[in-house]
């Protein structure tokens, strides 16, 4: 595996505001939807909390539906909260994005991702810095590069941080005191397989937190419900919408599932790619085809089921592409970019 340069990924502009960047535009617009959905279901969540108290005062056993109401909000209040913490700076953030330009600083990881909430500690330009939603292999290559690029902080210490190969603003707190270091990055790993390591057991930390929901949802219903065949209708209703949900969740990984394999395949060989017009799915991937031009004439196909939305804007940038083994017609390879957490499976035709 080459050792990454300047040649393997692009640097931002820094003449122009941030926003500007069509990849880091997509990028955020997920974080657009929660803030935007979490204001709305706080709305129902409020008249769910209503007709819990309605039923509460209706019901034959006020202990029994007291102690499952008070115990099922409390579990989803919780996690609204969790969830709005994290989206809570996005409209203030876009606002810095779109207001100004990158600009290079000095950076160091001072706490490694946390394994639940997926936030860490950077100290940025001299201040220490909350970032959420960074990967163990970003602050890998953030502490290999000792720098970031950097928009804000505003007044209240919000800002943005990208990390080199990345298009991802990631949103960031200013935070006061010290803190104590831990699970710093190792900076000699393989990021790119560390990358699909991190993707793997994320996507099975999601499948557990579904089927303790699920687990929750169920208990609720059979304390609640009286009727035997409501019961059986709600609970199959119930599974069913959560293993769609599952379904959904686990497609990246099912279509990356052997990307752990197909990284020790050989050795990363650089061609010639442009891609055809895409569409960004919820989760950062996308299904996307590129035309691949190899140094020997042949142009060929890459079929990827579900690309990063970040390695397709780096596709844009730099009108190339890096295939590990040998390209040929029906064979499963891994392409990306060495050295950063930028890397899929792709299906080659001719």
């Amino acid at each position: 595996m080459p050792e990454p340069t300047a040649d393997v990924v692009r640097a931002p502009f820094t003449d122009r505001p941030a926003l500007s960047d069509p990849t880091t535009a997509i990028l955020l617009k997920p974080k657009q939807r929660a803030h935007h959905l979490m204001l709305v279901t706080s709305l129902f969540l409020g008249l769910i909390l209503a007709l819990q108290l309605l039923v509460l005062a209706m019901s034959d056993d006020p202990v029994r539906t007291f102690f499952t109401s008070t115990v099922w909000s409390a579990i989803t209040v919780a996690g609204m909260v969790a969830q709005y913490a994290m989206v809570r700076p996005v409209p203030a953030v876009v606002a810095l994005l779109g207001a100004q330009a990158w600009r290079p600083v000095g950076a160091r990881v001072v706490r490694g991702t946390s394994t639940w909430l997926e936030r860490s500690v950077v100290e940025v330009d001299g201040k220490l810095l909350r970032l959420t939603g960074a990967s163990p292999a970003h602050l890998a290559v953030l502490a290999r590069s000792g720098m970031v690029w950097l928009v804000g902080p505003d007044a209240r210490g919000r800002a943005a941080v990208r990390i080199e190969g990345s298009h991802e603003a990631w949103l960031a707190q200013v935070v006061g005191g010290p803190v104590e270091p831990a699970r710093l990055p190792d900076v000699g790993a393989d990021v790119t397989a560390g990358w699909t390591t991190w993707l793997r057991g994320r996507t099975r930390l999601a499948l557990v937190a579904l089927a303790l929901m699920a687990v929750g949802m169920l208990v609720a219903l059979v304390i609640l419900t009286e009727s035997a065949w409501w019961q059986a209708l709600v609970i199959v209703a119930t599974v069913g919408a959560i293993a769609g949900a599952v379904a959904w969740r686990l497609s990246p990984l099912r279509a990356n599932a052997g990307l752990a394999a197909l990284l020790s395949a050989g050795v990363w060989v650089q061609v010639s790619a442009s891609l055809a017009p895409w569409q960004a799915r919820l989760g950062g991937f996308a299904k996307a085809t590129a035309t691949l031009r190899l140094a020997d004439g042949r142009v060929l196909v890459a079929e990827m089921a579900a690309a990063p939305v970040d390695l397709l804007g780096t596709v844009w940038d730099t009108g190339a592409l890096w295939v590990v083994g040998e390209p040929v017609p029906g064979a499963t390879v891994a392409v990306g970019y060495p050295g950063y957490p930028l890397v899929t499976a792709a299906v080659i035709n001719g």
